[in-house]
């Protein structure tokens, strides 16, 4: 799928198992456990998304964008970790884990991070700011 607006769809245990998605924006959607497994997705940008319980396994996000989105429960630990690239703004995340990931300039700007895990992260010029991280866990970052 390529340069798509999709707005206010509702997919619930979907499967985009293996699908490359470039350009696309997807607005005030709502992803409840879903599988995204390696799949690909390049200059995408959620806003305003529900993602919840959503399988990253070998996913590839490249220059992905989560504005004002509401995260939880997802394994961003288990995405391919030589390609990735993302951005979070203003969006709640919850219960995310993001051990042992290579995070260098990776931006959080005034996000809630509420009991994430970042164990062994690599997050060197990471910008946090205006962000709350109730409950966050960072070992040996």
């Amino acid at each position: 799928m390529e340069n798509k607006t999709i707005q206010r769809k509702e997919y619930v245990k979907a499967s985009f198992a293996g699908c490359k998605i470039s350009d696309c924006f997807f607005e005030e959607c709502l992803f409840i456990e879903n599988c995204f497994s390696g799949g690909e997705f390049s200059f995408c940008t959620f806003k305003n998304c529900n993602l919840s319980l959503v399988d990253f396994e070998k996913t590839r996000l490249h220059e992905v964008s989560f504005q004002g989105c509401k995260i939880t429960g997802a394994n961003f630990h288990l995405l391919e970790k030589r390609l990735f690239s993302m951005g979070f703004k203003e969006s709640i995340l919850q219960s995310c884990n993001f051990s042992h990931l290579k995070m260098k300039k990776m931006s959080f700007e005034g996000s809630k991070l509420k009991e994430c895990d970042f164990k062994e992260t690599l997050l060197s010029e990471g910008n946090f700011k205006r962000c709350d991280l109730e409950g966050t866990l960072f070992h040996q970052c």
